[in-house]
């Protein structure tokens, strides 16, 4: 995909180019993410938009341990990223997932990463009720947001990134990697969905909005 911002978050003269680096698409990300969740969150709650607090990357080999409201164990954030509720904060591990993912897949799907997460913290903003909805419907919803975020970069809605051939491809060959193994109770703590199911909930976000996303506690 191409970037049409800095690392500092400042516009490029000239328009849109390449991403040289990994940290170029996340920083890009991260400003249009902001910037597509402040006008969305108004528009679909009536809820003003704050942004999480970044607390990524993290380096296992550096020794970095992040935290959600105490200590975590280690399977839980090797090879992962994640939105933490008690601290409201993004992370994710640079070495065992972003890089892989970045030098397997592609720039973009480094950025849908980040926007599943950012969907996390949508979720804690307007209330997804954890506790009568099952975490499936809660990681669907999540791949929704994301592929609402998707379709306006799709669309050159986004000031700051825009897609090129070949990107939205990828990016749906790292969802069939990362879908639930066939076996997978739907109903257990850690079902995500299969890969069909994430890249349906990806693709009904991507084509109707976040709206949309919005009613799957009512109908997951």
């Amino acid at each position: 995909c191409l970037r049409n911002v800095d690392t500092t978050g400042t516009t490029i003269a000239g328009g849109f180019i390449p991403f040289t680096d990994i940290q170029g698409v996340v920083d890009a990300t991260l400003v249009d993410l902001d910037a597509y969740w402040a006008e969305t969150m108004p528009a679909v709650w009536g809820i003003q938009y704050e942004s999480p607090t970044v607390n990524g990357p993290y380096f296992v080999s550096q020794g970095d341990q992040p935290e959600c409201g105490g200590p975590m164990e280690p399977d839980s954030y090797i090879e992962n990223a994640f939105y933490c509720y008690p601290d409201d904060t993004v992370q994710w591990d640079h070495e065992n997932l972003m890089a892989p993912l970045y030098e397997g897949f592609g720039d973009f799907t480094v950025a849908l990463v980040l926007a599943h997460e950012w969907g996390h913290a949508i979720q804690a903003r307007y209330g997804f009720d954890d506790f009568s909805s099952l975490t499936r419907t809660s990681e669907l919803q999540a791949d929704c947001f994301a592929g609402a975020w998707t379709g306006r970069v799709a669309a050159d809605e986004s000031d700051v990134i825009r897609l090129e051939p070949g990107d939205l491809e990828e990016a749906m060959a790292g969802f069939l990697l990362i879908g639930d193994s066939l076996g997978t109770a739907p109903g257990g703590d850690d079902a995500h969905g299969g890969s069909f199911d994430r890249l349906t909930a990806f693709f009904d976000g991507f084509t109707r909005g976040a709206g949309q996303c919005a009613t799957y506690e009512e109908t997951p």
